[in-house]
């Protein structure tokens, strides 16, 4: 993605003939940020944007380290690099990392995608199409992308007098709020779904689930963050 006839100045994108701002989402909190690189020669300026850069979107510098042939800038918060170029061509950008592969270039591979099941191989709709995954505490529902299954730990009810006395009686950890009381169920259910677990792995990006406005972290079988462990290309789960 790219403004044509732009450029980063005091601050801001500003429009500037012949050069372009190219921009890409990007993860907050990377090791050493993210890095672009032009072979030939091309860059001008890098930075970071909080919002979908325009002209003039504010761009923030501090950190950067700039050269025409490898720029990179590190930043806490997700948000977009911005890199200043003569021409595109020859444009890479990607998270720092190390630093092993700043020099590397290789053309950009489109995500891959998981859609997560909303019923299971009968039918049946599950948690997940319905009220999400809930949690009660550290108690939470799973699904397992590998096994094709998804276990229901937590169920709901409305929030009603009867409906209180009955999760009440189960003694068993509850929330609830005006509507609903969420309450871990003393059996859990166990679905098995069908779901294609593959995606491109590919080292030097990210991943990220889209679809929720409720901060997720994603594990492997190894209880490892994935983006630490597997350092993907993008893992796009969207419901």
């Amino acid at each position: 993605m790219y403004i044509a006839d732009a450029n980063i100045s005091g601050g801001k994108i500003a429009s500037n003939a012949g050069t372009y701002v190219c921009y890409c989402r990007a993860v907050g909190g990377v090791t050493n940020g993210y890095v672009a690189f032009s072979s030939a020669g091309y860059i001008s300026n890098i930075g970071w944007c909080a919002t979908l850069p325009a002209i003039g979107s504010d761009v923030i510098t501090t950190g950067a380290a700039i050269t025409s042939t490898l720029s990179s800038i590190p930043f806490d918060d997700n948000g977009y690099v911005v890199v200043v170029v003569s021409d595109m061509d020859d444009l890479c950008v990607h998270p720092k990392w190390s630093g092993s592969a700043d020099e590397d270039f290789a053309e950009y591979v489109a995500p891959s995608e998981i859609d997560l099941p909303t019923e299971d191989i009968e039918g049946t709709d599950i948690p997940i199409g319905t009220w999400g995954m809930a949690a009660v505490g550290a108690i939470a529902d799973r699904l397992n992308l590998e096994a094709g299954t998804y276990v229901q730990r937590i169920d709901r009810l409305a929030n009603t007098t009867s409906n209180m006395s009955y999760v009440v009686g189960l003694e068993t950890p509850y929330e609830y709020d005006n509507d609903y009381i969420y309450y871990v169920l003393p059996n859990p259910i166990t679905y098995t779904v069908d779901v294609d677990p593959t995606y491109i792995v590919n080292d030097w990006g990210t991943e990220e689930f889209i679809g929720t406005t409720v901060a997720l972290g994603a594990h492997s079988l190894y209880g490892q963050n994935l983006r630490d462990k597997l350092r993907t290309d993008v893992l796009t789960i969207s419901t």
